[in-house]
């Protein structure tokens, strides 16, 4: 229930963009048709708030699969990026903390996702930069 207002993305950044998902999700989408959407999010976190990269805590997104891509962390500690197949498991599928250039990619229809809140580590303000990738079976009628 919480909307989210994104900016389109610029052209040069998604030639890059399109790079990943070619260098990373061929064997998904060779031969196939999908629908390819692209968030870009910037979570920050400060000495008096905590950034918060799931407000809407666990869920789906809705699409057929998910890629969650660490484009760059600063200075936080916190951002556990968690699945399960079941929200009210008492343990994560699987969870760990992405390094720069590490992703998650799973299936939507089959796990829920989430990501810790994250804090300061040292400077005044730390940041997650995380890239989402989503895909959707395209059907041919």
């Amino acid at each position: 229930g919480i909307n989210r207002k994104f900016e389109p993305i610029e052209d040069k950044i998604f030639r890059k963009f399109k790079a990943i998902i070619l260098n990373n999700f061929k064997f998904l989408i060779q031969g196939k048709e999908f629908e390819i959407g692209l968030h870009q999010i910037r979570i920050r976190c400060g000495r008096d708030f905590v950034g918060y990269p799931v407000p809407e805590g666990w869920h789906r997104d809705g699409f057929d699969y998910v890629a969650i891509i660490n484009i760059n962390s600063k200075d936080i500690e916190g951002g556990i990026s968690r699945v399960r197949s079941k929200v009210t498991q008492d343990s994560d599928s699987y969870s760990c903390f992405l390094k720069t250039g590490e992703y998650l990619f799973f299936n939507d229809k089959k796990f829920f996702h989430f990501a810790d809140p994250i804090n300061i580590l040292k400077s005044k303000i730390g940041v997650r930069d995380t890239l989402v990738i989503t895909f959707s079976k395209v059907k041919i009628i």
